[in-house]
């Protein structure tokens, strides 16, 4: 079954009290948090290779991509020098740390680390110790 997706969940999950990053994701516009979930959507089903789907009924609790796509929208809005930080009178680019000199380059075209560890379905559960007879 399909995953619901949205910028409401996405609320829920960067909340006040349980994310670090709570201030900075909600000082995206709704335009931008859309987009970016939307594109990374697209982006985290390329990378399973097929639709993002609900298996938290068979899978462990390590393996979320509803969380996955949440935490590759948050870091492409956050890295990406495409998106206009419309609070300043001229532009400033959310890759600029407010030196006036870009931050280093990343790939916003790649999944995250943090996202990776919400797609690990297998985190602490390949090692099985087996007996002899």
């Amino acid at each position: 079954m399909a995953i619901t997706l949205s910028r409401a969940l996405a609320a829920t999950y960067f909340g006040e009290s349980s994310h670090l990053n709570y201030g900075t994701w909600f000082g995206f516009s709704d335009e931008q948090q859309d987009a970016a979930i939307a594109h990374a959507t697209r982006l985290i089903t390329r990378a399973l290779g097929s639709e993002v789907t609900n298996e938290t009924t068979d899978t462990p609790s390590s393996y979320r991509p509803d969380y996955a796509v949440y935490e590759q929208a948050y870091f492409m809005l956050a890295n990406s020098t495409a998106i206009v930080d419309g609070t300043q009178t001229g532009p400033k680019f959310t890759a600029d740390d407010g030196t006036g000199q870009p931050r280093e380059r990343r790939d916003v075209f790649t999944i995250c680390r943090e996202a990776q560890r919400w797609l690990n379905a297998s985190a602490g559960a390949g090692v099985q110790i087996a007996r002899g007879a």
